[in-house]
């Protein structure tokens, strides 16, 4: 009786095997792999040795490059194909579900076009990427404020802060709802 290969859910091999299983069409060359899973180069075809002993995975040489290629061979494990999820970033246009470690979609922001507003009084205290802010924060005068996406106040936080250490300005940011903030200059 023999056994199937199966490589561990998350590992490289599994991953490899689920993108060629949901791209059937494509190989992939270790440069490929590095880049889409976020490994580094170095050691990756010990890796995926295991798969490649087993014909899961199949390794030959590129027709018209110098290059070692992957591709599904006809001994892959049963890994159902996912087209909506993105081999490196998870679920495409939604935000990573279950497991220990959910994580909350990233937001993107052009700082650069981010309206500026005068005199937008600041409301009291409601209790208790990454972007390049300070091309936002260069451009504020005092009184200055702007309203962006609660979903960035760690990184904007961070970045205020280092932000004002270094040019001596000062700025404050305050929760406006439970989807927006508004950061003020003050002086």
């Amino acid at each position: 009786m023999s056994t199937v290969y199966t490589p561990m859910k998350g590992t490289l091999p599994w991953k490899v095997i689920e993108f060629l299983t949901t791209n059937p069409d494509e190989t992939l060359t270790v440069d490929d792999i590095s880049v889409k899973f976020g490994v580094p180069v170095r050691g990756l075809p010990v890796q995926l040795t295991p798969a490649v002993d087993s014909g899961a995975l199949v390794r030959a040489e590129h027709e018209d490059e110098d290059e070692m290629v992957y591709r599904l061979g006809a001994g892959h494990p049963k890994i159902k194909a996912r087209p909506s999820v993105h081999p490196a970033l998870g679920p495409v246009g939604a935000a990573l579900t279950g497991g220990a470690a959910t994580r909350r979609p990233r937001t993107y922001i052009d700082a650069s076009a981010i309206q500026i507003d005068c005199d937008v009084p600041i409301p009291a205290h409601a209790g208790n990427g990454r972007t390049k802010w300070a091309a936002l924060l260069d451009r504020m005068d005092r009184q200055d404020s702007a309203e962006l996406p609660y979903s960035v106040r760690a990184s904007l936080q961070k970045c205020v802060s280092e932000y004002a250490k270094s040019t001596q300005k000062k700025f404050t940011i305050r929760r406006i709802d439970g989807n927006t903030l508004r950061i003020w200059r003050t002086e």
